[in-house]
Formats: structure tokens, sequence, C-alpha cells
């Protein structure tokens, strides 16, 4: 699985984001199974775990505005069907992610690709400035890969 650098235009074209610190890119789509011979090896997991984060507060913030009439039980379904593994697995098959993750050889039948998904949301972030510049940046590339609109 995965084809390296080459392959990361077609993925940052598909993304609307193109990285500049591409180490950050190569970290978001490594699978800890690397982690094996290499233990200073950063994988996805970080990236997964900001890039939850992420998403779940730029949907949260899209649903909150986009329905001013529902309430909380109401937002939370919605936002349920949103970030919830079925759906970013749609979004990370769209995008052949499979294509682009590394991982060791030995792994077999690996599905969770919405993982990877998340940790280049959190990857895009932080590529982008972090706190101070990466949200807005973020933001742009959920609303084109999940279909939202202003």
């Amino acid at each position: 699985m995965g084809q390296g650098a080459s392959a990361f235009p077609g993925l940052e074209s598909a993304l609307g984001y193109t990285f500049r610190d591409k180490n950050l890119l190569l970290e978001a789509l490594s699978h800890d199974s690397l982690r094996v011979n290499d233990r200073a090896m950063r994988d996805y997991q970080r990236f997964e775990h900001l890039g939850d984060a992420v998403i779940a507060f730029v949907i949260t913030n899209y649903l909150f505005r986009k329905y001013p009439n529902y309430d909380e039980g109401q937002l939370s379904s919605r936002r349920g069907s949103l970030v919830g593994q079925n759906y970013q697995k749609g979004i990370a098959q769209r995008l052949e992610l499979d294509k682009f993750v590394k991982m060791s050889q030995g792994v077999r039948g690996f599905q969770r690709f919405d993982k990877f998904l998340e940790a280049l949301i959190g990857a895009v972030f932080m590529d982008a400035g972090g706190e101070e510049r990466g949200y807005p940046v973020a933001k742009r590339v959920i609303y084109k890969l999940w279909g939202l609109q202003e």
C-alpha cells in the first residue's frame, strides 16, 4: 500500500490544499505498523486525534448556524451522522486513501482509512498555521470533502 511522495499531488488536489511541509503529510499517512523497525518514527495517531477534534468543531459550528431551531439532541444526531465512521469511510474511499497510506507488508485486511482522513485534517490544520491560521484552511477542506455549503 502507498505510493509515496510522487502520488501526493493527486491527493493534495483532491483535498484542495498543498502542503508546505510534506513531512506532515507523510506522517499523517504512516500507519503505526511501520514503527516496528523504527521506534522514533512518527505515525498518524497524533494527527488523527487532532483531526477528530477539528472535524467535530467545524461540523458542530456548521450545524449550529445552519439549523438555528434545532435543539441539542437534534444537533448531536446530525453531527453523529456527519462525523461517524461510516460517513468518513465513504470520504476516505472517494479519496482512495488506501493508495496513499504507508503500512507494513504484514498488515492484512486493514479497513479503517477513516482514521487517516482525520489525520489528514489534523495535518492540514497544523501545516496551515495551527491555532492562528489553520482553522479557516481546515474548514475549507472539510467543507469541500463533506460537500457542505456556507
